[in-house]
This record gives structure tokens, sequence and C-alpha cells, in this order.
């Protein structure tokens, strides 16, 4: 069963460049904890659902802020798509399981 893995600065060129599938980030923060635990659901729910076609990962911005800064990810919690290296989406936090995997799809 797939599960959301976590990510930090210091393995993201790992993960993401270098992953043969597209990759899911979620940009997050410990002080937006209240609002992060239905999504952190969702992204496992998500996880599940996708299984090995994209990996689903989660990035504490407060522990790694050299990601973030570099993707210009300045509002939380955020999520990017990413095949190959590239940026192919971004969306926030108020998305349904469905419109997520509708998202992925591109992937």
């Amino acid at each position: 069963m797939a599960r959301v893995m976590k990510l930090t600065d210091g393995t993201f060129g790992d993960v993401v460049f270098h992953s043969q599938t597209a990759v899911l980030v979620e940009f997050w923060s410990p002080s937006a904890q209240n609002q992060l635990s239905d999504r952190f659901a969702l992204l496992e729910a998500v996880a599940v659902e996708c299984g090995d076609r994209i990996r689903v990962m989660r990035l504490d911005v407060d522990e790694n802020p050299v990601a973030p800064m570099v993707y210009g990810v300045n509002r939380l919690p955020r999520a990017v798509l990413f095949r190959q290296g590239e940026e192919i989406a971004r969306w926030g936090s108020s998305l349904r399981k469905e419109e997520v995997l509708a998202r992925l799809e591109p992937a």
C-alpha cells in the first residue's frame, strides 16, 4: 500500500529530479496543523489510489526552507506536481479527493 512519505531539502533533488514516476509534493507547516488533519487524510487516500503511479510526499517548510523558496511556495498548504523534475501543476488546499485525482491525470 502506497503511503505519503516525508521529504526534506536534502532529499528533494534525488526524489523529484530522479523519480521514474511523477511526484506530488505537499508543502506544509506545523503551525497550520489544525487545518491539516483532513488534508493529511486526503493525501493518504490519494497515495493509496495512485499506488506506484505517483509518489506522494510531504515537506515541512519550517524544517526545510530551501525548496519552498526555490519554488516560490508562499501559501500553505500548497501541492506541487512534478514530472521528470519539471513542475506541471500547483494548487491550494480546497480540493476534494476527486478533484486532486483529476489534476494528477496528466502525470
